[in-house]
């Protein structure tokens, strides 16, 4: 599912090292949370600074240059909605969308200021669930001048010990996030390219906790991938086996 041939991880490696030295990420003591993360994928995607910021259209762009305006963005994609519309009228429009599928938590002592290493393990989301942000912006997914394009990356996380429980780590507060690794890309310019979002595993009519063990997923939140390929008419449901419904892929 993911383009792992056609990114670059040295220029990756090097906008993460630039963003972390002048956030002092690597001190833990970033507040902004997602800035960080937008700061590397934007210095990655544009390196020069005058193509950063710009105003266009009556919007402030984060990049825009030959190729037409990019807008980074982290967090929910549906305050994007009337920004993007707007954009596309008049130009290409390349919506990059991080998606953190490895995520070590590191932990900073206030008391002490000492930072842990970063655990072996982590967090692990399957690119799969990128789907469910997909979904808030499903009433412009076709658009000819838009693209989506998906970048997986790992990352380490920052919190303060600070939170709730033996350990103090429930309820935490987060302190910064910082990229460590490109993995891989998954451009989406038309609405066939959504059907990425169907497993080949699937055959006939499937169960919603059947379509969710084919995409390895435990959260109830990635039901919104099946919602998207039902609003897009690749899939459709059918009836009903026991309690639950049915669904198969449209031919």
């Amino acid at each position: 599912m993911l383009d792992r041939e056609n990114i670059d991880s040295k220029g990756f490696a090097e906008a993460a090292r630039r963003v972390a030295l002048e956030e002092k990420i690597s001190e833990g003591f970033s507040v902004y949370a997602e800035r960080a993360v937008h700061k590397t994928f934007k210095l990655y995607l544009e390196p020069r600074a005058e193509c950063h910021e710009v105003p266009f259209m009556g919007s402030v762009c984060d990049i825009l240059n030959e190729r037409g305006v990019t807008e980074v963005q982290t967090g929910s994609l549906s305050p994007l909605i009337p920004k993007l519309k707007r954009l596309t009228k008049e130009s290409k429009v390349t919506l990059v969308h991080p998606f953190a599928t490895h995520t070590r938590h590191r932990w900073l002592d206030r008391a002490t200021g000492e930072i842990t290493e970063p655990g072996r393990r982590g967090t692990e989301r399957p690119i799969y669930s990128v789907a469910k942000d997909l979904y808030a912006i499903r009433e412009i997914i076709g658009n000819e001048n838009l693209t989506v394009v998906i970048f997986a990356y790992e990352c380490e996380e920052f919190r303060a010990l600070d939170g709730r429980g033996k350990d103090k780590k429930r309820g935490a507060t987060l302190l910064g996030k910082h990229p460590v690794r490109l993995v891989g890309e998954l451009k989406l310019s038309s609405r066939e390219d959504y059907l990425k979002f169907l497993p080949d595993t699937l055959r006939g009519q499937f169960t919603m906790a059947e379509y969710l063990k084919s995409v390895k997923s435990r959260s109830r939140y990635d039901t919104l991938a099946l919602k998207l390929l039902i609003h897009l008419g690749f899939v459709r449901q059918t009836g009903k086996r026991g309690r639950a419904y049915l669904y198969e892929i449209q031919n």
